[in-house]
């Protein structure tokens, strides 16, 4: 659930990250890659424990049928 959406809606448990000069990931999408690079520009990372089981249980049923 690397996606902004998921980010904007639990902006409140964003935190600071821990510095990386790392640019590049690979296998990422280039959706995925431009939210990475918002990460690491603004020094974020989201606490993802603390995102709503429901939220995750609607975005995985939401993947799954995409495929």
């Amino acid at each position: 659930m690397m996606d902004r959406a998921t980010i904007e809606s639990f902006r409140a448990y964003c935190v600071a990250g821990t510095p990386t000069k790392i640019s590049q990931l690979a296998r990422l999408t280039p959706t995925e890659q431009a939210l990475y690079d918002y990460l690491v520009t603004n020094n974020l990372r989201l606490e993802q424990e603390h995102i709503a089981q429901a939220y995750v249980r609607v975005a995985l049923c939401a993947a799954l049928s995409l495929l």
